[in-house]
């Protein structure tokens, strides 16, 4: 539950709109770029950090209610699942609002500070997730291994992947 306390402490979603207009853009532009943080299309640096912030987003989509889901049936206790779910949207709602006090207080003063205490704040989000282990639960019964196994064969597979198909396009 910390790690989702941590990972929604982000200041930025209450004065990203401030930003942009601090950065010079009409508000023609910023309704461009709310519209392509939902359609993730191209405008620019800013639509580049949006369709990021949306791809991610749409990643995590679902993956809270799964992982309760999934933990609570290894244990055997299916009909503790919204309960559960419950009380990590809570932790989520408040941890959300109380990034916005200092997402705008940071904000006042400097914009790249908010950003950048919004990055610090990701990257330690990383660390309770980079120790969790996979709960071995069904038919085969052994543990695919932690997030940072994981991880890391995801990324070799897709290098050996892109290796064939570059090589098959070269032939």
């Amino acid at each position: 539950m910390y790690g989702y306390l941590i990972t929604n402490l982000n200041m930025q979603s209450s004065i990203w709109v401030l930003y942009l207009a601090y950065c010079g853009m009409s508000l023609a532009e910023i309704g461009i770029l709310e519209g392509v943080y939902h359609a993730t299309s191209i405008f620019g640096w800013f639509a580049l950090s949006f369709m990021m912030q949306a791809l991610g987003n749409n990643f995590n989509s679902g993956s809270e209610e799964a992982l309760v889901y999934d933990s609570m049936k290894c244990l055997g206790r299916e009909e503790h699942c919204m309960g559960v779910y419950g009380k990590l949207n809570v932790v989520i709602e408040i941890s959300q609002g109380i990034a916005t006090v200092p997402g705008g207080i940071l904000a006042e003063y400097s914009y790249f500070s908010c950003y950048s205490a919004c990055l610090a704040i990701g990257v330690l989000a990383l660390l309770p997730v980079s120790f969790m282990t996979e709960i071995p639960c069904g038919s085969s019964g052994k543990e695919t291994g932690g997030v940072r196994e994981l991880v890391v064969r995801h990324f070799k597979n897709s290098i050996i992947l892109s290796w064939v198909i570059i090589k098959s396009k070269s032939v």
